[in-house]
């Protein structure tokens, strides 16, 4: 994944805050068998105006 011509073991993570609000992680394994955070983001449901 960061060496061209290689891959890597990389896996993404969903938590469900609420039906309303997520939270999503990507990691990716080192060389060393360790899981890396590299991106961390967070979803809300925007309220309509018209409710």
């Amino acid at each position: 994944m960061l060496k061209p011509g290689t891959t890597a073991t990389y896996r993404d993570s969903y938590e469900f805050k609420s039906k309303d609000h997520i939270i999503a992680t990507s990691e990716m394994k080192n060389e060393e068998g360790e899981w890396i955070t590299f991106m961390t983001g967070e979803f809300k449901r925007r309220k309509s105006d018209s409710q």
